[in-house]
Formats: C-alpha cells, sequence, structure tokens
C-alpha cells in the first residue's frame, strides 16, 4: 500500500512538473537563426580596422531581431545609432551560412518625411525630393557560424557565435507628393495645408557608389571581461 501511494504521487509531481512547463513554455521567434545581440568591429573593405570592441563596448552592442511580422528571412539590422547608424528591416536570402539582403532597405535612423506645409489658397505646392546620404542599405556576405569566436578580453577564452557581414550604404534622393489636407481663413486670407506622402517611386539612387564597411564580431555571451 505504501508502495502504491508512493507511485501516485511521483505520477502526480510529474503531471504537475509537465503542466507547469507547458503554460511557461516561450515562443521562439521566427527569426531565431538570425537573431542576436553582438559586439561587433568596423572595418573598411581593405580590411583597415574603423572601430574597434574596446571603443564600442561602453557603448552598444549590435542587434538583430525579427520584425512584427515574425517571418523568418525579415529581420532588422540595428546598431541602435552608435556607429553606422543605422537600423533597416531586410528580407534576407540564404540562410546563417551565407545570406545577403533581397534589396535595398530604407535606413529609419537617416530617413524622415518633409514637415507639413501650409500657403496662401492657389498658391502651387511641389512635390518634394530630398537626397539622403546613407539613406539606403544592403547586406551582402553574411555568415554567422556557431562557436567560431573567442570572447573577447575573456581570460577563460569562452567561445560564442561569430558574425560577418558588409554593410554597404548608398545616397538616395527620396520623393514625395504634396497632398492638400484642409483648408482655413485667417484675417481674411485663405490657407491650404498640405502633408507629404512617399511618392510611387518613391527612390533612386546610383547601385554602383555604395559606401561600404566590413562588420564582424561575437554575440554577446555574459561571459565578456570587460577593460575599465
Amino acid at each position: 500500500m505504501k508502495n502504491l501511494l508512493y507511485i501516485l504521487v511521483v505520477i502526480g509531481l510529474t503531471a504537475s512538473f509537465t503542466s507547469c512547463q507547458n503554460e511557461y513554455e516561450v515562443e521562439m521567434t521566427e527569426a531565431a537563426e538570425f537573431a542576436g545581440d553582438w559586439f561587433y568591429q568596423i572595418s573598411d573593405t581593405e580590411g583597415n580596422l574603423y572601430q574597434d570592441y574596446s571603443d564600442s563596448y561602453h557603448s552598444s552592442t549590435f542587434l538583430t531581431y525579427n520584425s512584427a511580422a515574425n517571418l523568418p528571412d525579415e529581420v532588422f539590422f540595428d546598431d541602435q545609432g552608435v556607429f553606422l547608424y543605422f537600423k533597416s528591416k531586410f528580407t534576407l536570402e540564404g540562410d546563417k551560412s551565407g545570406f545577403s539582403s533581397s534589396d535595398v532597405a530604407i535606413n529609419l535612423l537617416e530617413y524622415s518625411v518633409p514637415d507639413p506645409m501650409q500657403v496662401v489658397s492657389g498658391t502651387s505646392v511641389s512635390d518634394s525630393t530630398v537626397s539622403i546620404p546613407y539613406g539606403l542599405v544592403s547586406i551582402t556576405d553574411g555568415k554567422i557560424i556557431e562557436d567560431a569566436a573567442t570572447v573577447w578580453q575573456d581570460k577563460e577564452k569562452a567561445t560564442a557565435d561569430s558574425i560577418y557581414f558588409q554593410a554597404n550604404f548608398f545616397v538616395a534622393d527620396f520623393t514625395f507628393n504634396a497632398v492638400a489636407d484642409s483648408t482655413y481663413e485667417d484675417d481674411g486670407t485663405q490657407y491650404d495645408v498640405y502633408h507629404f506622402e512617399p511618392a510611387a517611386t518613391h527612390y533612386s539612387y546610383d547601385a554602383e557608389a555604395p559606401e561600404s564597411y566590413i562588420v564582424s564580431g561575437h554575440r554577446k555571451t555574459g561571459w565578456e571581461v570587460y577593460i575599465d
């Protein structure tokens, strides 16, 4: 009888534990193979170091994460406005062993829509074209390799996943259409209020003239030992 009671208690505890596991299970992002928080270096395409780890760790890490749509190939690359100053949502081709963006993406940290304007009624309002350096970005030659990097400045030489990619920046001309919002009168003068919306052909750029940088580094692990 005691043995039977013991078995029933064990079964009950096991069922309870399994139930708790299911209740608190965390759903994995669809872009998990690309997602991470990365310590990084920046070099030019000739291999000359532009920004080292030791200059970046106090400020920020580079982030890669899924979009709101949570698609496996739709990934944000975000340096949090620190060095390269870009945040873009890319559609990626390939997998973590070799990937590139399918096209250029808007740099959300540089992009802005012209401010609304008001003019005397009857005044012609033209569309607005804004030239933005670093306005568009593409990713090429990307790869993430499991346990291929040594955690920088870690005395125990712990390993972490490595990341490498080339970020290509383009000067872009963005075109916005002027759209009439409303009309009002002030001291007997009538005014029209306009806002700007992206044109059907929103941007143009020279695809042969990027300014390119190499980003390389490793996934943040918690084993990093910092230098003051």
